[in-house]
C-alpha cells in the first residue's frame, strides 16, 4: 500500500532556506578567518631587505663598467694589437709598413710599400687583419705624439715600421664620452705595446693613513729581506774567494812536491809569510807523505791548506800520488 504526503510549497521553501543558512554562515566565517588570510611584509622586514640591497649595490655598482668604458678598452686593445702585428709583419715581409691614423675621422688603416722600383709608394694592404678600422662610436683620438712631429691633434699622421726590426716611437691618447682616457705606447726597438688607463684633468684622491702605514710596513719587510740576501751574497762571495785562494796555494805546494820527485815519508807544516809576505795572513798549510801501499815505489802526498787551528768549511785538501822514477 503506497502512502504519500504532500507539503505545501511555501513550507518547503522556508525549510530549504533554514537548512542553507548555516552553510552560508560557515562559508562566510571560513572566508573571513584570519588564519587562512596570507600576511604581507612588515615595515622592519622591508627596511632590512632594502639595507642589504643597498650594501650589495655599493660593492657591485663601482665594479660594473659602462659601455663607454668597455668601448675605450676594446678600441685601445685593438689598436695595440694592430701595432704589434705590423712590427712583426714588416720584418716577415721585409717591407716597410705604416700605421695611418686619421685624427679627424677617428679611424686607422695599414699601408705597405709596393714592389714597383720605378714608382715606390705606400698602398693599402689587402690583408684581413689590416683592413681600415674605425674606433667605436664613443671613442675618439685626443692626440698622437711622434718624435718628428711632436704632439698632433688633427689631420693624418702615420708611424712607420721597418723590416730591420724597429719602428717609430708612438704614443696615442684615446678618450670616450665619459671623459675617461687611455694611453697606448709603442716601444720602437721591441715592438711591445703598453696600454694604460689615465684620468686627465681629474684630481685623484690621495692615500689614507692606513694605506700609507701598510705600504711602509710592506716596504720595510721587503727592504729587510733584500738586505739579508745582499749580506748573505757578500758572505758567499767572501767564502768563495777564500776557497779559491786556498786551492791555488794548495796546488802550488803540490807543484813543489812534484819537483822533489819522490819526497821522504813524514809531515811538515808552516805558513805563507815567507813566500807571500802579508798576502795571506792566518792561512797555514801542512803536508803529509805516506806509503799507502805495500809497494815501496809509491808515495801518497796529502796537502791541506786551512785557516786557524780547527777545521772549517774553508779548508782545502789535495791528494796526489807519485812513483819513483828509475
Amino acid at each position: 500500500m503506497r502512502i504519500s504526503t504532500r507539503i505545501p510549497s511555501s513550507d518547503a521553501r522556508h525549510r530549504a532556506n533554514r537548512s542553507a543558512a548555516p552553510a552560508r554562515d560557515r562559508a562566510d566565517s571560513s572566508a573571513s578567518s584570519p588564519a587562512t588570510r596570507s600576511a604581507g611584509f612588515t615595515l622592519l622586514e622591508l627596511s632590512i631587505v632594502l639595507l642589504i640591497l643597498a650594501i650589495a649595490a655599493s660593492f657591485v655598482i663601482p665594479r660594473l663598467r659602462s659601455a663607454d668604458s668597455a668601448a675605450l678598452t676594446s678600441g685601445a686593445a685593438r689598436l695595440a694589437t694592430t701595432a704589434r702585428y705590423l712590427y712583426e709583419e714588416a720584418a716577415f715581409r721585409r717591407r716597410p709598413m705604416r700605421l695611418n691614423l686619421d685624427l679627424d675621422k677617428h679611424a686607422y688603416w695599414v699601408t705597405v710599400l709596393n714592389d714597383d722600383p720605378d714608382d715606390p709608394q705606400f698602398v693599402p694592404d689587402d690583408s684581413l687583419l689590416t683592413r681600415p678600422t674605425a674606433l667605436p662610436a664613443s671613442v675618439a683620438f685626443v692626440d698622437v705624439v711622434l718624435p718628428a712631429l711632436g704632439v698632433v691633434r688633427d689631420g693624418l699622421v702615420f708611424a712607420q715600421f721597418f723590416p730591420e726590426g724597429y719602428a717609430d716611437p708612438l704614443v696615442v691618447h684615446l678618450t670616450n664620452a665619459r671623459h675617461e682616457f687611455a694611453t697606448l705606447a709603442l716601444e720602437p726597438l721591441t715592438g711591445r705595446t703598453r696600454v694604460a688607463d689615465t684620468d686627465r684633468g681629474e684630481r685623484r684622491d690621495g692615500f689614507t693613513l692606513l694605506e700609507v702605514l701598510v705600504a711602509v710596513a710592506v716596504l720595510g719587510l721587503a727592504l729587510v729581506s733584500l738586505l739579508g740576501l745582499h749580506v748573505r751574497n757578500l758572505a758567499l762571495l767572501e767564502r768563495d774567494e777564500r776557497i779559491t785562494d786556498a786551492t791555488l796555494l794548495a796546488r802550488a805546494l803540490m807543484t813543489d812536491a812534484e819537483i822533489e820527485r819522490f819526497p821522504d815519508i813524514g809531515s811538515t807544516d808552516g805558513d805563507f809569510e815567507d813566500r807571500f809576505p802579508g798576502r795571506f795572513p792566518g792561512l797555514r798549510w801542512e803536508r803529509e807523505v805516506t806509503a799507502p801501499l805495500p809497494v815501496p815505489d809509491i808515495r801518497e802526498i796529502r796537502v791541506r791548506v786551512f785557516r786557524g787551528e780547527e777545521e772549517s768549511g774553508d779548508d782545502v785538501t789535495l791528494t796526489y800520488y807519485v812513483r819513483r822514477r828509475p
